[in-house]
């Protein structure tokens, strides 16, 4: 619980001071920890090796949607780095190992600016927080749901985003063991499905 609070509080935060940019006809959205999926992938080192697949049970989330003129503003997710599971224990210690999410715990993503949706889908660039490295990254979403007129018409004005961010794990300074034989690829991927409800 302690956890949880502790991310909404830091979201609760960034919401704050960014209040003055907010569109003035967006509706703000939060997405509570139980209203979020947050997979990790980690592709494996070329044909034959699988991918390394693993969730994280604790995360939360905010943004602003217009749905009228359909744009999205002031994305922000947390992610505790320490809540990661896998399928079964090998694929866990891989990935606790290599994104040493004990030391690491926090990820988060921070929108810079708005973005125009097409048909519910655009690209967002903001900053990516991982592996204790902060680098600006370009996340693929699509957004549905949300009330053009502020009402209850959809899930009483709720939004449903889904987000997907790959990055090189060099640039965060995630590596491989160099003891061990090459296992998986460059390529990692953040995927989450969230759904948000108006504030």
């Amino acid at each position: 619980m302690r956890k949880v609070l502790n991310f909404c509080v830091a979201l609760a935060f960034c919401g704050f001071f960014a209040v003055a940019i907010k569109p003035a006809h967006a509706a703000s959205y939060y997405v509570a920890p139980g209203q979020v999926s947050a997979e990790i992938r980690v592709a494996g080192a070329g044909e034959g090796r699988p991918d390394l697949l693993g969730q994280f049970g604790t995360a939360t989330g905010s943004f602003d949607y217009d749905a009228a003129s359909h744009v999205l503003s002031r994305l922000r997710v947390a992610i505790d780095g320490d809540s990661l599971s896998a399928s079964n224990y090998g694929s866990q210690r891989e990935l606790a190992a290599m994104l040493e999410a004990d030391a690491f715990r926090e990820i988060s993503l921070a929108s810079s600016g708005r973005v125009t949706l097409t048909d519910g889908k655009g690209e967002v660039k903001g900053l990516l927080t991982l592996h204790g490295v902060t680098k600006p990254v370009t996340a693929q979403v699509e957004v549905t749901g949300g009330s053009p007129d502020g009402g209850i018409s959809s899930q009483r004005g709720g939004a449903r985003m889904s987000l997907k961010v790959d990055v090189k794990r060099g640039d965060f300074g995630i590596s491989d063991d160099p003891d061990e034989e090459k296992k998986f690829g460059s390529s990692l991927t953040l995927a989450l499905e969230m759904q948000g409800v108006r504030q």
